[in-house]
């Protein structure tokens, strides 16, 4: 090995042993990193000779003991260890790095970090997540003022002292989620003045005082999702008037006070999905004009005052769904500009006036899962020109008349399916429901009623790309679908469609992308050739032997039929083939890659 580099990268080998003498001769070596190999054994005097070592990575190994000596002699400042097997690290592991700022050991065995395992240090991040550390020394990190990162997520730890971040002055992101903490000491954040990320999810926390942040006046984002809150005192974000993201999320709060989030006038995430929440004083959202993301779902929501979107002037995204909301008052989102992404799926909706989304450029709106009823003399059943994307899937509806999409003109996904939907079986203009639907690229039938599906229905969906009919009782005979299979080939529309014949018979109908009309038409004749073969063998015992005679003859065409469809299976499987190989050498080179970015 050349003993003048300084930095070895080796990564996603097989090297399963470093020995006393692997670096003897590299003593100028500043940084290993080793990750993705399997060595599970690091011989005592391993980086003896390395007295520039710095930076060391032994990430995604097998290594289950680490000599406390073994960095002796070093001037070591960042070590990554992060899953391996370890069960212990020695107090004395960082006693000679006085340099040291960065550990990295997630993911391993450790029960215990003892309470002088940093004291020597100048450590500025640690990482100790996803162990099995149940308890923490309230002094592991009593000498550490540097400490900006700490993570301590998915171990079991279930209590914090009060002093164990007291010296960690300059403390900006922390993470103890996923442990099982069932209360937070009311002084334990009140040294941390410049804490800016918290992550105190998935813990046992049932209650938090109304002062226990008091001191965090830079906190930005805040995450208490998946605990057991059952309620928030009104005073709790008092003093954190820059925080711009709040998740309480999934926990049992049934009430919050309109005056909550009166001083977060920065706040621009408010995650509130649930929870038992009914949302019936118009205040509670007032002085939160930078909010862009509301999410209420899962609560039991029944009414929405139409006042309480008011002061809401820059919301985008607001998800209602899964509550139990019967109805929306019109002028409800009329000061929410821009609002763009509406969820009120999974609801008890029944009506919906058509000027609701008339004033604000609503692009994306889920209705799926309410029980809506479409009728002619309420159509168009939106005033939405901007619409791109909209879901009515599974709520009921038996039929569309003509205009009920008139005027969104911008429609480019349309989800239908799962209705007792019926299409009208006579085609003309004035049928057409999706008529003037240019932009339309993602049509959903499926899993209605429609027995007939005429091509005429569609010949203003210039870009429609994916059409799906599966699982409706389409009758093929009559060239019913020989139709629309022919319409779908000549425009390279992906169309799928499930078809019950007359006879019972149930088949499949697919044009997918055809590069060419005959390519698609050989495919369908295959399909319609295998279905006659079929439905002749379901009569054999009532045929003459002249008939039988002249089925043999067709039999013999049929089988070619059959054999180019053959061809064609062949012919998939060898694209199929193609893209398993270009996965594999994207797979390499993106090794490559990341081996050359860690030698630069």
């Amino acid at each position: 090995m050349n003993g003048n580099i300084s930095k070895l990268v080796a990564c996603h080998n097989k090297l399963s042993v470093l020995a006393n003498t692997t670096f003897s001769s590299t003593g100028k070596l500043q940084a290993i990193i080793l990750r993705y190999n399997e060595i599970h054994k690091l011989e005592t005097g391993t980086f003896r000779y390395l007295n520039e070592l710095q930076e060391l990575d032994l990430g995604y190994n097998l290594i289950e003991y680490v000599d406390e000596n073994l960095f002796k002699y070093s001037r070591l400042y960042k070590l990554n260890l992060e899953h391996n097997s370890i069960s212990y690290f020695s107090p004395n592991m960082l006693k000679y790095a006085n340099d040291f700022w960065k550990l990295t050991i997630g993911h391993n065995n450790i029960s215990e970090v003892h309470a002088y395992t940093f004291l020597n240090t100048s450590i500025m991040e640690i990482d100790i997540s996803r162990n099995v550390i149940n308890v923490i020394d309230h002094k592991v990190f009593q000498n550490n003022g540097k400490i900006s990162k700490l993570d301590m997520s998915s171990n079991v730890i279930s209590e914090l002292h009060c002093d164990i971040l007291k010296s960690a002055h300059v403390l900006r992101h922390l993470n103890i989620s996923h442990n099982k903490i069932i209360s937070l000491d009311v002084n334990l954040f009140s040294n941390n003045i410049y804490l800016e990320i918290l992550d105190l999810s998935n813990n046992a926390i049932e209650h938090i005082k109304p002062t226990t942040f008091k001191n965090n006046s830079g906190l930005d984002i805040l995450d208490m999702s998946n605990n057991k809150l059952f309620s928030l005192h009104k005073d709790i974000f008092l003093y954190n008037v820059g925080i711009t993201s709040i998740d309480i999320s999934c926990n049992n709060i049934g009430y919050i006070h309109p005056d909550t989030f009166k001083e977060n006038k920065e706040l621009s995430v408010l995650n509130m999905r649930e929870n038992k929440l009914g949302i019936k004083d118009e205040q509670i959202f007032f002085h939160n004009s930078k909010l862009q993301m509301i999410d209420l779902s899962r609560n039991i929501i029944a009414t929405i005052n139409p006042k309480t979107f008011v002061g809401n002037t820059e919301i985008r995204h607001l998800n209602m769904s899964a509550n139990i909301i019967t109805e929306l008052i019109p002028g409800t989102f009329d000061n929410n500009r821009n609002l763009i992404d509406v969820d009120i799926s999974y609801n008890m909706i029944t009506d919906l006036d058509h000027k609701i989304f008339s004033v604000i450029p609503v692009k994306i709106l889920n209705l799926r899962g309410n029980k809506l009823s479409i009728k002619e003399k309420y159509v168009p059943f939106l005033n939405a020109s901007i619409l791109e994307k909209l879901d009515l899937g599974s709520c009921g509806i038996t039929t569309l008349p003509p205009k009920t999409f008139q005027g969104m003109l911008n429609l480019k996904e349309l989800a239908l399916d799962n209705n007792h939907l019926k299409l009208p079986v006579r085609s003309g203009p004035e049928n057409n429901v999706f008529r003037n639907l240019h932009q339309l690229s993602k049509l959903d039938l499926s899993r209605n009623n429609i027995t007939v599906m005429s091509s005429s229905l569609l010949n203003d969906t210039n870009n429609l790309k994916l059409l799906n009919l599966s699982f409706n009782p389409v009758i093929c005979n009559g060239c019913r679908t020989e139709d629309i299979g022919i319409w779908c080939s000549t425009r390279s529309v992906q169309c799928v469609a499930r078809c019950n014949s007359e006879e019972g018979t149930v088949t499949s109908v697919s044009c997918m992308n055809s590069a060419s009309k005959n390519k698609s038409m050989s495919h369908r004749v295959a399909k319609v050739s295998v279905r006659n073969i079929q439905h002749r063998n379901s009569q054999s015992q009532v045929v003459n032997k002249k008939e039988l005679g002249e089925s043999k003859t067709d039999v013999r065409g049929q089988v070619i039929s059959v054999a180019a469809f053959v061809s064609l299976g062949v012919c998939c499987a060898l694209i199929l083939t193609g893209s398993v190989l270009a996965v594999i050498i994207t797979r390499r080179r993106r090794r490559r890659e990341r081996s050359r970015h860690y030698l630069d």
